[in-house]
């Protein structure tokens, strides 16, 4: 009986290890450091917005708020076509509102 608890205890503390790794693993995805944000291997000054391509988003740092805002492309009217900009950074790289063959 012993035994069979001790190897229990050993299960739910790994368990509980596992699940602590994972949530931290999702929590460091946005560092504030030096009044600059560190997100998803960039580096952005405070009040700094960026526009990129890939993923099509605006990234603007707040780091006194220690937070990124995102934002991204609006949901488009259903069709089968889309139309982007390759090459274009946020917002020119959203599908256009109408879609166009």
């Amino acid at each position: 009986v012993i035994l069979w608890l001790c190897i229990t205890f050993v299960i739910l503390t790994t368990a509980e290890d596992a699940e602590q790794e994972e949530t931290d693993i999702s929590d460091e995805s946005l560092q504030i450091a030096d009044g600059r944000c560190y997100y998803r291997g960039l580096i952005l000054e405070n009040g700094e917005t960026r526009s990129l391509s890939s993923p099509c988003e605006q990234w603007t740092c707040d780091a006194d708020g220690k937070t990124v805002n995102v934002k991204g492309c609006s949901v488009r009217r259903y069709g089968s076509c889309i139309n982007m900009g390759l090459y274009a950074t946020y917002p020119d790289c959203c599908p256009s509102s109408s879609p166009s063959c």
